[in-house]
């Protein structure tokens, strides 16, 4: 049996609360209890750490297979409730996610340009731009420019 205080991603919010992540390729209801092991694992641990109460949110990424019709968010165990977070990857447009994501890494990459002049050619990226076409995505190197069509 895997560790199941293996936690896949803690992040630190904004907000000062805490995020945990989790990866599902499938529905069960009984991971529940092991995101409720998390949510206390990490409040008690970053609890003691801050010295005060720590909000966690529990997040479950699950993969394409997975509807959201398939899942429960809540679960009742009478004194015991967990409302978990769900992200679910068939309800993404994967075109104009990864469009989203190399807008957001080109502005970041920029902002590194202007603190950071690049001296070399080489290894400046000008631009990147996404175009949606029939054929499968793929990567390819178009001079100082980084193509998917």
């Amino acid at each position: 049996m895997a560790n199941e205080l293996k936690i896949n991603n803690v992040f630190l919010l904004e907000d000062n609360t805490i995020a945990v992540i989790d990866y599902e390729s499938d529905y069960k209801k009984r991971n529940k209890y092991k995101y409720v092991r998390y949510i206390n694992h990490v409040s008690e641990h970053y609890g003691r750490q801050w010295k005060k109460d720590v909000a966690v949110h529990m997040i479950v990424i699950y993969t394409a297979d997975v509807e959201r019709s398939e899942t429960s968010d809540l679960m009742d165990a009478g004194s015991l409730k967990l409302e978990t977070q769900f992200v679910f990857l068939s309800e993404m447009d994967s075109v104009e996610t990864i469009a989203e994501i190399l807008s957001m890494i080109e502005e970041e990459v920029l902002e590194i340009q202007e603190k950071f002049p690049c001296q070399s050619e080489r290894h400046k990226i000008s631009r990147i731009c996404v175009v949606k076409s029939a054929n499968a995505m793929e990567l390819e190197n178009s001079g100082d420019a980084f193509l998917v069509s």
